[in-house]
């Protein structure tokens, strides 16, 4: 009768076969496009010309990290479903910061009154 198993080596063979590992996931960059239906986004990928629905980490929910379209986000793909993914970090965009005096929005007058040395903010007109 042949021999099937190498008999010195029987813990070598059967090692793989018995405790395979998880699959490593695939980190990968990424925009949101769109907000989906029950805490799931629309990602564009970066390096891959492909969308994927990806939903937040469970430490982004916990610390409740909100994530808008626009956003840079790390997405680590599942291996076995590469259309699927999990949003593991947030990146923080220099130009979304806020100023100092907490407005985003600066309008095109008190952008030049700041730049002027004015000392009167643009208003109406006092008589």
């Amino acid at each position: 009768m042949k021999k099937l198993l190498p008999s010195n080596n029987l813990a070598a063979y059967l090692l793989p076969l018995v405790c395979m590992a998880k699959a490593e996931a695939i980190e990968v960059e990424g925009l949101v496009v769109e907000i989906l239906w029950w805490g799931k986004y629309k990602v564009q990928l970066m390096d891959m010309d492909m969308e994927v629905e990806a939903y937040a980490a469970g430490k982004m929910k916990k610390f409740r990290i909100k994530i808008i379209p626009g956003d840079l986000v790390t997405v680590e793909l599942n291996p076995y479903e590469p259309t699927k993914g999990r949003i593991v970090y947030r990146t923080i965009n220099k130009e979304s910061k806020k100023s100092k005096s907490g407005s985003d929005i600066v309008s095109q007058d008190e952008a030049t009154w700041m730049t002027s040395d004015d000392a009167v903010p643009p208003g109406p007109a006092s008589q």
